[in-house]
């Protein structure tokens, strides 16, 4: 329901409430008389219900309202991609390490995914940059490297236009999550909810990453 509506009814709703009988009272009372104690006692009961009417009326609103945003924000975090990336060291030749980037890529709710990205591994000697591209959900790529991968980004652009970004925030445990929906810069988190810090640094990084 729009707020439109809601106040076109609402306001409708207060005017019948109160005009109709007042209305009735103006008919029905003979010419030249002015009513008697009756009314009084009417009255008072019968605006006694308008608050309470009202109030009820506007939280049944606002939780039809909320649970209808709620649904729908659900089912689009259900479709979104969820990502997990580990690094596995393979072998070394001299000073030359070998490591894989093992990834999976997939929806909560088990639906294909179309999409193309990338993942940015950060490592001590520069940007290894893995191509994604749904539906290929799941994959490995090697690379050589002196040191391990300790971060990582991944940039997502949806077939919808919807912008994923996850990061892991230079951290072994926390991954974070999130999406922009074509509005600006304006970015929310889902999927497990990420401490504060983390949160307000992944977003900066967001605003700053390269999708291709």
């Amino acid at each position: 329901m729009s707020k439109k509506l809601f106040w076109f009814l609402l306001v409708s709703g207060i005017v019948i409430f109160i005009g109709g009988p007042i209305l009735v009272q103006y008919i029905s009372l003979p010419i030249g008389t002015t009513g008697n104690g009756d009314w009084l006692g009417f009255w008072g009961s019968y605006l006694g219900v308008l608050p309470t009417g009202l109030i009820a009326y506007a939280v049944a609103w606002y939780q039809i309202d909320h649970e209808k945003a709620v649904e729908q924000k659900r089912q689009l975090e259900n479709g979104l991609p969820y990502v997990k990336i580990s690094y596995i060291f393979k072998f070394s030749i001299g000073n030359v390490r070998t490591y894989a980037v093992n990834y999976e890529i997939k929806s909560y709710d088990g639906n294909p995914l179309i999409f193309k990205g990338a993942i940015r591994s950060f490592k001590h000697e520069g940007v290894q940059v893995t191509l994604i591209k749904g539906l290929n959900d799941n994959g490995q790529e090697d690379f050589n490297s002196e040191t391990g991968v300790e971060l990582y980004e991944v940039t997502i652009t949806m077939f919808n236009g919807t912008k994923v970004f996850v990061t892991n925030h230079n951290s072994k445990t926390e991954l974070v999550h999130l999406y922009s929906r074509n509005e600006g810069n304006k970015w929310e988190w889902y999927g497990i909810q990420p401490t504060s810090n983390a949160l307000i640094e992944s977003i900066e990084k967001a605003k700053d990453a390269k999708f291709d």
